[in-house]
């Protein structure tokens, strides 16, 4: 487990340095937050919710139609049960509680979707788990966000509060930002979930092991080199320091993962939105917080505030991670391009 003492010998320093980076301050005020859970609780009714779900995709400004929806779920068998309607369980259970019924589901659907033969799609996830393709490539990147954009847009359905959003444009914005933190939290967890702390393993089970160049082939561009050192180069070393291997340290949970989600997908610094969506942006920020108190509660967990300021103390090499990472792939031709029965999330994020 992480020690806050140990890692920052003085907390006031770290925090300007999380401010520094973006973070809003508001997501530290931990006994605020906390004191005022039932006042920041939402308390959406779930039929008004499904009526704007159905008004944002039926609306003339959105690129999403009932019928792209249709096609996507009917042509990947991978995703035809997902139900992407939102449930009032989660105010029943628990939101942390359900997203990680959820990310159990998804998971195994996201490895089907990676899969590139069907000898991969009939093995065991358990089994598939221990098996490493190989050395990670500027392809698999690109693989990996097609099916993650896929993934991140069914899980973003789920949020009360993103259905509660009215201005289509606002939740555009927050798709777009989203989708490579999106990816680079799953790579990070995944790599946490399999206990490895050596290497960087992606969602699609190839690796990076920092330091260890793959050979270049003979007709590679000078690009291309430059960007495998970027995948191998300090900065994956400094990514398994900061993130991999701190998580793995404090046992860090499922239900805390989906919190980390929310965290950073409801704090969308530096954005303009309209003001019924920056409300709403900052009651579900609030309520990502306090739910995450709840699952901690019902969990049984002891010392719940180091966990958590463990958490937010994550922030910070999220967003370096994030940054070089952007730069990273802007020098991959192929990257940021979705399948043809994708094509509606690819007008989303290009809006």
């Amino acid at each position: 487990m992480l020690i806050l003492n140990a890692r920052c010998a003085c907390r006031a320093c770290r925090l300007k340095k999380c401010e520094e980076m973006g973070m809003d301050r508001k997501v530290v005020q931990l006994k605020r937050l906390h004191e005022t859970y039932q006042k920041s609780m939402i308390k959406i009714n779930s039929k008004r919710m499904a009526a704007n779900s159905t008004e944002f995709i039926n609306n003339p400004l959105s690129t999403i139609s009932n019928n792209n929806r249709s096609e996507m779920r009917r042509d990947d068998p991978s995703v035809s049960n997902y139900d992407y309607g939102v449930s009032s369980a989660s105010q029943e259970k628990g939101l942390i509680a359900c997203l990680v019924d959820d990310y159990k589901k998804q998971r195994e659907r996201r490895r089907m979707m990676l899969c590139q033969c069907v000898e991969e799609i009939i093995v065991d996830e358990i089994e598939s788990e221990g098996i490493l393709k190989g050395p990670a490539s500027t392809l698999d990147y690109v693989d990996i966000f097609k099916v993650q954009v896929v993934l991140m847009h069914e899980w973003v359905l789920r949020l009360e509060e993103f259905n509660a959003i009215e201005d289509p444009f606002d939740k555009s914005k927050l798709l777009r930002r989203f989708t490579l933190r999106y990816m680079l939290l799953d790579n990070i967890f995944h790599a946490v979930e399999l206990g490895v702390r050596d290497r960087i393993i992606l969602v699609n089970n190839t690796y990076i092991i920092p330091g260890n160049f793959p050979n270049n082939m003979p007709d590679e561009t000078q690009i291309s080199q430059t960007i495998k050192r970027m995948m191998y180069g300090e900065r994956s070393a400094q990514l398994i320091d900061e993130l991999i291997a701190p998580m793995i340290d404090m046992n860090f949970t499922i239900g805390e993962f989906m919190a980390l989600r929310l965290i950073t997908f409801w704090n969308p610094y530096g954005m303009a939105f309209s003001p019924q969506a920056k409300k709403t942006i900052e009651m579900a920020r609030n309520r990502a917080v306090n739910e995450l108190y709840r699952w901690y509660s019902d969990q049984h967990f002891e010392s719940i505030d180091i966990r958590l300021g463990n958490i937010l103390l994550l922030l910070c090499p999220i967003t370096e991670q994030l940054h070089y990472m952007t730069e990273m792939v802007k020098l991959i031709p192929s990257f940021g391009t979705l399948n043809e029965r994708d094509s509606y999330l690819q007008n989303i994020l290009a809006t």
